[in-house]
């Protein structure tokens, strides 16, 4: 959102142009409200993020017209600040409509007409109405090209329209107008790696990654070619010997060079392959490159670790079909690049056995594609952390010793057409992450399939978990947890489970053969539409604490109810369209074994 403020007095006000941070939609969380259940606050707050007024001590007399429009602008923003974008968006066109009658190609009239058809975006936005919030950013964008705020409004409306690529276009046009930090971080960051993983805009060069072969379980790298790798005492950096490189555009000759032929590969780069006067090269691999250049980029590694450290923004790293390793460390991923494995998934192994995550992710604006992870070890196997979009898509991940996925601060990762299983816990959410699941399979744990925690919020949709140790689905503290057309069966624990002041929303989703099936504790809520329930040797649904709260719509429900007074109105009530039946087989409490010993805890001694 946007706000300029003026005055008191608007005649002697002077304009600013001041932005007011739109929380839904400068996070990088680009989910509606309803696909985190019902949990998202109606009016977002709001905070001052920047002022771009250079004359803040220097008022100057305004034209009456000018203050008067500027007076709808303070108004409006008041409005908006209260959730009423209908009543800014009133405010805004009149004043547009004032300024548009006294146009006399006045700068400062352009400027709070800029900020207008800003504050216009965002109220539109606020209403979800992308098309013509981009119309309106884009305009003020054009009254006002050095200000950066509208490109923000313009990659964000395109996101929602299911636009990235024009999306990472806005963003580059906006890094170009803010300041970058030394880490090349700026305002557009969050946004950009939003788009990019989106638009799977990595246009980069590639780099290669060999497997490490039969002794890939030893934690070695890829054997040493002095083709590819240059001499061996200087594998890595460049050596003597040259290897495969891309070069930039101006570093593509040199004097002792009979014969260069260059290959465009986009970018604004070349592909360079160069013959030595005098050099028979016969025998030599036609995919060796040589070069003398100190510009020079090395495009073959013998392993994950040196590729990621040789990438750069938009890069694709290919591991070649075959075993690689983390050899002994974390992969860590600090740049915006996609890691991809070659052939069908199961062609492409990281065997990783160290006490150390496989990945370590650090930021956003990553892939990860078609890679089997198979982690021996006391650690994740991929490990989220930080802020920053991530795709984790086609993946299989196996954690022999904890957790296979943790996802923690405020990450927000989407794993997609995933396989995991883990010693502990499939997917563990903590922090205020935000994960979203789509069509993954969570089977075979040792402890939940899934489970959030803190303030984390996971949404899972077509997704299966299935044959776990303990719950399908836990949720605790003041987490949040969102199933949309998902199945949960055959857990030794109930399907879900709620406690502290966790909340979840289960939608057309199929809970059954667990041992219970919806249990709440503690001030824990769960609403429900048209599910599946059933409770197998347990109770289908099982409420115990005065302040839980349940509500089941157009539900299914089949087994032995243990609720109380209030919960039964949620459940029984005739205008909720459920409907009960009998279990198979007699229910009771579940035995004190397995994921229902009581471990009594010695600090509060219960």
């Amino acid at each position: 959102m946007m706000t300029g403020q003026s005055d008191d007095d608007p005649s002697s006000s002077h304009i600013q142009e001041q932005e007011i941070e739109d929380i839904s939609s400068s996070s990088g969380n680009n989910s509606d409200s309803d696909s985190q259940g019902s949990f998202q606050p109606t009016h977002q707050p709001i905070k001052i993020l920047w002022d771009s007024s250079h004359h803040h001590n220097q008022p100057q007399s305004l034209p009456s017209f000018q203050g008067e429009a500027a007076t709808l602008k303070d108004i409006g923003n008041q409005l908006l600040k209260s959730g009423d974008a209908h009543g800014s968006l009133k405010c805004y066109a009149e004043a547009l409509e004032i300024l548009s009658g006294n146009n006399n190609n006045d700068d400062e009239i352009a400027k709070l007409q800029s900020i207008l058809y800003s504050n216009q975006a965002v109220a539109f936005s606020k209403l979800h109405q992308y098309t013509i919030a981009l119309q309106s950013a884009s305009q003020a964008h054009s009254l006002n090209p050095s200000w950066p705020k509208p490109l923000h409004h313009i990659a964000r409306a395109y996101l929602h329209l299911n636009n990235p690529r024009a999306a990472v276009k806005a963003c580059l046009d906006g890094e170009k107008l803010v300041p970058i930090s030394s880490e090349g971080l700026s305002e557009f960051t969050a946004l950009m790696e939003e788009a990019v993983v989106a638009a799977q805009w990595y246009d980069g060069i590639e780099l290669e990654v060999r497997c490490a072969g039969d002794d890939a379980w030893l934690g070695g790298p890829a054997p040493h070619v002095p083709e590819l790798d240059g001499p061996e005492d200087d594998d890595g950096n460049g050596g003597g010997g040259g290897g495969v490189y891309h070069l930039d555009q101006d570093t593509c000759h040199h004097p002792a060079l009979l014969e260069t032929q260059h290959q465009d590969v986009g970018s604004g780069a070349l592909a360079v392959t160069t013959t030595i006067s005098g050099t028979d090269t016969s025998n030599t691999d036609a995919l060796v490159s040589w070069n003398y250049s100190s510009k020079r980029r090395k495009t073959s590694f013998r392993s994950i670790k040196d590729a990621v450290a040789a990438a750069r923004d938009g890069d694709r790293i290919l591991l070649r079909s075959g075993i690689h390793n983390g050899m002994g460390e974390s992969i860590t991923i600090h740049k915006r690049v996609l890691i991809m494995g070659e052939g069908s998934l199961g062609d492409t192994v990281i065997d990783q056995r160290a006490n150390c995550p496989t990945f370590r992710c650090v930021r956003g604006g990553v892939t990860i594609k078609n890679i089997d992870i198979d982690q021996t070890g006391f650690r994740e196997a991929v490990l989220l952390e930080k802020g920053g979009v991530v795709l984790i898509d086609g993946c299989r991940i196996k954690c022999s010793g904890d957790v296979a996925v943790d996802i923690g601060d405020e990450a927000q990762p989407t794993l997609s057409h995933c396989i995991i299983t883990a010693k502990k816990a499939g997917v563990r959410a903590f922090g205020s992450s935000k994960v979203k699941l789509t069509n993954c399979i969570i089977e075979k744990c040792g402890h939940q399939g899934v489970r959030a925690q803190e303030s984390a919020v996971l949404s899972a949709s077509h997704c299966l978990v299935q044959e776990c140790e303990e719950e399908a689905a836990l949720t605790m503290d003041t987490a949040k947890l969102a199933l949309s057309n998902c199945t949960l069966r055959n857990n030794k624990g109930p399907g879900i489970d709620c406690s502290g002041a966790g909340e979840a929303v289960l939608k057309d989703t199929k809970v059954r053969d667990n041992v219970g099936g919806v249990w709440l504790w503690d001030a824990s809520r769960v609403e429900m539409h048209h599910c599946e329930l059933e409770g197998g040797p347990s109770h289908v649904v099982l409420v115990d604490g005065k302040k839980t709260k349940i509500e089941a719509n157009q539900c299914v429900i089949k087994g032995s109810l243990h609720v109380t007074d209030a919960a039964s109105r949620g459940l029984l009530s005739a205008d909720t369209g459920n409907m009960f039946s009998d279990p198979d087989v007699p229910t009771d409490f579940p035995p004190e074994s397995g994921p229902f010993i009581f471990v009594p805890s010695p600090y509060t001694r219960i």
